[in-house]
């Protein structure tokens, strides 16, 4: 009966330590992602976080990265559009149709999310202040994107 007890007793805790690491190797990925971003070292963020958005064993930390990446281009594109002749360059328009790109994903998969709503008045912002400057679009609806273009013209 001890025996019992104690094999039950050792495989409660593998699989409850299991299940901790599960979760903190999420988070660890998340922060790498991160802290890749801040460090500068974008191309590695992006792949990180390519990897997290993509494969569901980091689906509790997906719409924080999904948040954190749209973040960071958001705040990249609109750095660079303050120069003194207040024009977008080339590089701030791509990183401002990737953060809305990135807010419509999470908007679309996140209704009841803790970033909806932060989500929505980025993407108002974006389309308000931005739209003759550029071509919003969602790089995942391709009929949207030939809408788009064909309304543009």
């Amino acid at each position: 009966m001890k025996q019992t007890i104690l094999k039950l007793s050792f495989i409660l805790i593998l699989f409850f330590t299991n299940y901790l690491v599960g979760q903190s190797i999420s988070e660890e990925k998340l922060n790498l992602m991160q802290n890749s971003l801040l460090l500068g070292l974008e191309e590695s963020g992006i792949k990180i976080a390519a990897e997290i958005i993509s494969e569901d064993k980091y689906k509790s930390v997906k719409e924080k990265a999904l948040f954190s990446i749209a973040e960071y281009f958001f705040s990249e594109g609109l750095i660079g559009t303050l120069d003194e002749n207040t024009r977008l360059n080339k590089d701030n328009i791509q990183y401002l149709n990737r953060a809305y790109t990135f807010y419509l994903q999470l908007e679309k998969e996140f209704t009841q999310g803790i970033y909806f709503n932060i989500a929505q008045e980025r993407i108002k912002y974006l389309e308000l202040n931005f739209t003759t400057n550029l071509m919003f679009r969602s790089l995942a609806n391709y009929v949207e994107n030939e809408r788009l273009i064909v309304e543009k013209k």
